[in-house]
């Protein structure tokens, strides 16, 4: 039984790290802003789970009071209480007073080209016959070129633009669908209906620095340049910007008006203007591979302290069942112990002898007597040598 005891102390021990075995009790996830839970976590009543994504691609969790209302665009609906977005992407806005703040989270808008079915031609309402293009705020299909005046609806068989008022009707709210065999589609609006659908033809890059487009898009302006962004899961999206002149690379000036730097670079104030950039050279080093370095120490420190804890439990049942070592016992090699590490040494020694004896009295585990066998002999040659 003192074998069984040890091995059970050791799993319980290793499996509550975390590192290796996964967690017999669920975590908390924590209620701290902007920070959250790797790994599987429980939030207490009332408050409520949020699913999020760390910045090296790991699904982690928070714990919140509740989720703001989800709304499209134009809805007055929204929470005085203090709340956040379910779902992360969706941006949280304050539609009400200084006074009295009311927030709800808005269906991010979509910027399209759209096609027939069967027709790889764009739909295009302008004089000059080129591909329109609409918005998409979770509800109804806005032309952008009409300064979001008007929508787009089915009518008369045919698709006609019409003055948007208010709620939309069936022939003119849309619902997004996408799955695996629309890949080739990238993509289908279809009314309320399900009857008349539209695919999309090309996505615009949106050009909120707060926000990007992770599907595949051109810059609406022809005059703007899309960059390659990263979002916090490691994935790529693409925003749109103004051409902007390169920083000063430091120690030369530094720059007031609004630049950029090149790749390899990041922009940086210069000395204690905080209005004036310059382009410096990123040397910063990994956090990945520092946090890789770290986990790794941090479960070789749970392993060797788990073995410790071992062992500290067979010399206590060594006390418990064979009482202190006599005297001759510990002469046995012709001298008195007297460092530290001999002390060790023997103890252990001693601890790993009564669990070999209870093993090897023990019918399920007399296969295992031999290795134990081996390792006393191992720490008698240890012992030896100290």
């Amino acid at each position: 039984w003192a074998c069984s005891l040890s091995v059970i102390i050791f799993l319980i021990a290793f499996g509550l790290s975390g590192q290796i075995l996964p967690r017999f009790v669920a975590n908390q996830c924590t209620s701290e802003q902007g920070m959250c839970t790797p790994g599987d976590c429980t939030c207490p009543f009332p408050l409520m789970k949020r699913d999020l994504v760390t910045q090296d691609a790991q699904a982690c969790s928070q714990c919140v009071e509740e989720f703001c209302p989800a709304v499209v665009e134009g809805d007055p609906a929204c929470s005085t209480a203090a709340c956040d977005c379910e779902d992360p992407s969706w941006p949280r806005i304050d539609v009400g007073t200084p006074e009295k703040p009311c927030m709800q989270c808005v269906h991010p808008h979509v910027d399209v080209t759209l096609r027939r079915e069967g027709d790889n031609d764009c739909l295009d309402f302008g004089e000059n016959r080129t591909c329109t293009v609409f918005r998409y705020n979770g509800a109804a299909m806005l032309d952008k070129t009409s300064n979001r005046s008007s929508c787009l609806t089915w009518s008369n068989g045919d698709w006609q633009l019409t003055q948007c008022q208010g709620t939309p009707d069936s022939s003119a709210k849309f619902t997004q669908r996408s799955n695996k065999e629309e890949a080739l589609t990238k993509g289908t609006f279809c009314t309320s209906r399900g009857k008349q659908c539209l695919h999309i033809k090309e996505y615009m890059c949106k050009t909120d620095p707060s926000q990007c487009s992770t599907e595949t898009c051109r810059c609406e302006d022809p005059s703007h340049v899309r960059k390659e962004l990263q979002t916090v899961d490691r994935s790529t999206c693409y925003l749109c910007t103004p051409v902007l002149p390169e920083c000063p690379v430091s120690p030369a000036a530094c720059s007031s008006e609004p630049c950029e730097c090149k790749p390899g670079f990041f922009k940086a104030p210069q000395n204690s203007d905080e209005s004036c950039f310059s382009c410096q050279p990123e040397t910063m080093p990994s956090v990945t591979g520092l946090t890789s370095i770290l986990t790794f120490l941090s479960a070789a420190a749970t392993f060797l302290l788990c073995i410790a804890l071992v062992a500290v439990v067979g010399c206590a049942v060594r006390g418990s069942i064979v009482g202190d070592p006599a005297p001759t016992k510990r002469k046995r090699r012709g001298s008195q112990a007297r460092t530290w590490s001999e002390n060790c040494a023997l103890y252990l020694e001693e601890a790993i002898q009564v669990v070999c004896m209870r093993v090897g009295e023990w019918k399920p585990f007399k296969r295992v007597s031999w290795a134990v066998r081996k390792v006393v002999a191992f720490l008698d040659a240890c012992d030896a040598a100290l």
